[in-house]
């Protein structure tokens, strides 16, 4: 395949701040995000959209720096770590790799520095959301304090901002979870103009239902919960 006919999109954000409905958008959009991803749970009853092999591939990066998503490593561990793992990164993307293609996993917004050698024609989307709406849901999630997930947001935040200071001309998107919600429509817009690909009707229906509040979804996990597979433990009990 020609380098110019590939689109590679990655979505990078804090966890809690919407990177799963974007990613979710993304997929009914047309972008393939993966066929192996994370069971849906009671803390995502829509699902997370989220590459398991990326989410692994992550967790062995962070954890050989010494820290894991919750106790982000310095960013220097983090490129230390680039001789042991740049031939798992570019094998990985390169198995990956399709026309229009991308992942999300929020820990890459860590370990971004790493991956970017191996990208081709990369989008970023950033995904954005007030941090004490990400800290409450944190708490309700993981049991924290509220002031634990506001510090980790803002840890996430200038890793991102630190990352794009560095690389500053990289085609950037920034989308914000409370717009989302409140302009669906325009913010679908707004993706399919920064990503430059046409949308049928029918996929746009589509799209437009993965759009849910925090109240719908709330009514989604009480009905569904029972249903729902419990896998967190599987993904996130050993991810200290």
């Amino acid at each position: 395949m020609e380098q110019q006919e590939i689109k590679t999109v990655v979505i990078l954000g804090m966890h809690r701040s919407g990177t799963s409905m974007v990613t979710g958008i993304l997929s009914k959009l047309g972008v393939d995000v993966g066929k192996r991803l994370l069971y849906p749970n009671a803390a995502n009853p829509l699902g997370y959209f989220e590459d398991v092999d990326f989410f692994e591939l992550n967790k062995q990066i962070l954890r050989a720096a010494g820290g894991s998503w919750k106790a982000p490593p310095d960013i220097k561990d983090i490129l230390a770590q680039r001789d042991e793992f740049s031939r798992p990164i570019r094998n990985l993307i390169k198995r990956k790799e399709s026309k229009l293609w991308g992942w999300k996993d929020p820990r890459t917004s860590l370990t971004i520095e790493l991956y970017l050698p191996f990208l081709t024609n990369a989008h970023f989307i950033v995904c954005h959301r007030d941090s004490k709406e990400v800290a409450r849901s944190l708490a309700q999630r993981e049991n924290w304090k509220i002031q634990r997930g506001i510090r980790l947001k803002k840890a996430y935040d200038e890793r991102i901002n630190s990352f794009f200071e560095k690389c500053n001309r990289l085609n950037r998107f920034d989308i914000n979870y409370e717009n989302i919600i409140s302009n669906s429509e325009e913010a679908i817009d707004d993706i399919i103009g920064f990503l430059g690909i046409e949308v049928d009707n029918d996929k746009y229906e589509k799209t437009l239902k993965m759009i849910l509040t925090p109240k719908d979804i709330q009514k989604l996990r009480n009905k569904t919960k029972k249903q729902l597979k419990s896998d967190y433990n599987l993904y996130w009990g050993n991810d200290s």
